[in-house]
């Protein structure tokens, strides 16, 4: 179980700060950009079919209203497309009283969590900050882990909302994610161009020992990057010092594996969403990793 007066720091507080503020410009570097497409063309439309004054007007005014639906709407927008209700402690006593301990222990607020009726064994996060964050996991986790194993999948999520991970991760549901839905051809290009990428630099990653994000869509590994899930691995070190037993985390990720990934009842909207997830083709290599601890 977690040890409250061991704190999950593999950064130190300076460091830990800078990742926060990294995580929150990613956010809103996110909010901003997906604003100043939609509003350029709205912008542009207006402007060449009613006036160039009205196009402007038009686009600011977009822009706006866009950037604070991605900073406020993603969390609700992601919950909804992955289908989460709210729990109970009554309801989750083992879940909840885990994410207690861990919280304590690693001195961040408790996240409400919530459950996705699903077969996979997963979790997520999602939230613009850690005092708004919520904790996803689907049922199949609930009845599948053991309680250390439990414990280190919830600890692994509560270190990224420490780290403010959370926010860029959700900016990219209603960002990047929507848009990859309402421009579907757009996103096919981006698969179409990341595959081909991978196949290009798979052999050089794997011979330099590096772990980028390859093996997933072109939206996928965009969301991937901006949300900073790259991080998994610091992560991971430090969900086990928090927990002080890194084979429980070898064995859960090892269940995940095994797992079907995730989905929504739409799979179109599916890229919304699916970075937020445990990154499966990363599993291999962080299992690796904490074998050698």
């Amino acid at each position: 179980m977690a040890a409250a007066s061991s704190p999950p720091a593999i950064l130190g507080r300076e460091g830990l700060e800078v990742q926060i503020n990294a995580n929150r410009y990613r956010g809103f570097a996110l909010a901003v950009a997906t604003a100043v497409v939609v509003g350029a063309v709205v912008g542009l439309v207006t402007g060449v079919g009613v006036a160039l004054i009205v196009g402007l007007l038009a686009g600011i005014g977009t822009a706006m209203v866009v950037a604070a639906g991605v900073w406020w709407a993603g969390a609700p927008l992601a919950l909804a497309l992955a289908g989460a209700n709210p729990t109970h402690p009554v309801d989750q006593p083992r879940a909840h009283n885990l994410l207690d301990s861990l919280c304590a222990g690693a001195g961040v607020a408790k996240p409400r969590l919530a459950v996705v009726d699903h077969p996979s064994i997963d979790v997520m996060a999602v939230g613009r900050s850690p005092a708004h964050a919520t904790l996803v996991v689907t049922s199949a986790l609930l009845s599948s882990l053991s309680l250390v194993e439990m414990e280190a999948m919830l600890a692994h999520q509560v270190v990224r909302i420490k780290a403010d991970d959370t926010c860029p991760a959700t900016a990219a549901v209603a960002g990047p994610g929507a848009l990859a839905v309402l421009v579907p051809w757009a996103a096919r290009l981006a698969d179409r161009a990341a595959r081909s990428a991978e196949a290009e630099v798979a052999g050089r990653r794997r011979a330099s020992g590096t772990n980028g994000v390859g093996g997933v869509s072109g939206v996928r590994a965009a969301g991937v990057r901006a949300a900073g899930r790259s991080g998994d691995y610091a992560a991971d070190l430090a969900a086990v010092a928090l927990t002080r037993y890194p084979p429980a985390m070898v064995s859960a990720l090892e269940k995940v594996l095994a797992s079907p990934p995730p989905g929504v009842p739409n799979p179109a909207l599916s890229r919304a969403i699916g970075h937020l997830w445990t990154a499966r083709p990363h599993l291999e290599d962080r299992i690796r990793a904490l074998r050698e601890l």
